[in-house]
């Protein structure tokens, strides 16, 4: 019915827009989004309706720095991407990123390498199931090849099921896992929406972990469950949430030797303890205000986020983390967003970590 209007009569290009994301023409929905977007950019009730078309057959274009503080090195972290080109039946996403390191605190590392890597990723997007592969590629100490899969199905309208397979990935629990680590994954999540504001998300991991020249270091398996609800009585914005994690690892007692080894100084033990995420179970609890602005749609003409946690795990006692962050557009279908985020021992680790970051990206 929707193609039987658009064919046949004159309409307004914003009733064009919906009646051609109705049609399944979903190239010219995106097109004359991006238009509206780009003419009408102080029209938030437009907004609402020509994000969520444009973000379903856009390309988008941009990049990100992002400056980290960890206890044992500074990184500064490039990277450059592009998204949503078709190729066939699938979309394309493609990024590069470089990663500077300095400020080593030679009483546990050695030194820090920069890193240099490209992304490659596939997806395929039906009606209820999203599909992505990945290909990783990097070069440290020396070169790493990665591959993951990720696939997504919707379950009615409350319940969502997620499966995540990777080998050889880079390994993010710590700061000295980033230099050297990569791992091996099989995870699996589910959310429940309990009603419009009430949602329950469970996920479990195993994880297989080895360094960046093949010494298994051991593994571990975490559980995670999180349940947030918003307080929209109270302020339309206002969220809170509450998080429990278990983390247990299983060292494999190596005695590291070559590159890896290289990295820790020589009045350390070379062990993979100082490596390996630490066996942790923690409970948090966090209040957040504001939007999400790290989402993929263009933002608002103004976009601000705010959170703060407090924790508690038997290896750093009680602590507290906080972000915030601020969005806009600057021509139309785009994002431009600051971030910075603070923690106060991630992973049960006793040392903290600061992270603060710039980024733009364009929809076309």
């Amino acid at each position: 019915a929707a193609a039987e209007i658009l064919d046949h009569q004159e309409i307004l290009p914003n009733n064009k827009m919906n009646l051609s994301f109705l049609a399944g023409r979903h190239n010219d929905a995106a097109d004359l989004a991006f238009i509206a977007m780009d003419n009408s950019r102080h029209d938030e009730s437009l907004y609402e309706q020509a994000a969520p078309i444009l973000l379903a057959n856009s390309r988008s274009a941009g990049g990100m720095t992002t400056y980290r503080n960890f206890a044992s090195y500074k990184e500064i972290d490039n990277e450059i991407s592009t998204t949503g080109h078709q190729l066939g039946g699938l979309k394309l996403d493609l990024s590069l990123h470089q990663k500077s390191r300095s400020n080593v605190n030679t009483a546990q590392l050695a030194s820090t390498p920069d890193e240099s890597g490209i992304t490659v990723a596939l997806q395929q997007i039906g009606s209820r199931d999203i599909s992505t592969l990945k290909l990783l590629l990097s070069q440290a100490l020396n070169t790493q090849g990665g591959v993951s899969f990720n696939h997504q199905h919707q379950i009615g309208p409350r319940l969502q099921l997620a499966t995540h397979l990777a080998y050889n990935q880079a390994a993010s629990e710590n700061a000295a896992m980033r230099l050297i680590g990569r791992n091996n994954q099989i995870a699996l999540e589910s959310s429940y929406r309990l009603d419009r504001l009430t949602q329950w998300s469970l996920r479990g991991e195993f994880n297989e972990y080895h360094t960046i020249d093949e010494q298994a270091l051991g593994n571990g398996t975490r559980l995670s469950t999180t349940l947030s609800h918003e307080l929209s009585g109270t302020h339309p914005a206002l969220r809170v949430r509450m998080t429990g994690a278990w983390n247990r690892f299983n060292e494999a007692g190596t005695v590291l030797s070559g590159k890896t080894a290289s990295l820790v100084p020589s009045g350390q033990p070379n062990t993979s303890a100082y490596f390996m995420p630490l066996d942790v179970s923690e409970i948090a609890t966090y209040a957040s205000i504001g939007d999400a602005t790290d989402s993929k749609l263009p933002a608002r003409n103004f976009e601000y986020s705010g959170e703060i946690g407090v924790f508690y795990n038997p290896l750093s006692g009680s602590g507290w983390r906080a972000s915030g962050g601020l969005a806009g557009r600057v021509v139309g279908a785009d994002r431009l967003q600051i971030f910075i985020r603070y923690d106060q021992a991630p992973n049960g680790q006793s040392r903290s970590s600061l992270e603060a970051g710039v980024g733009y990206r364009l929809h076309y």
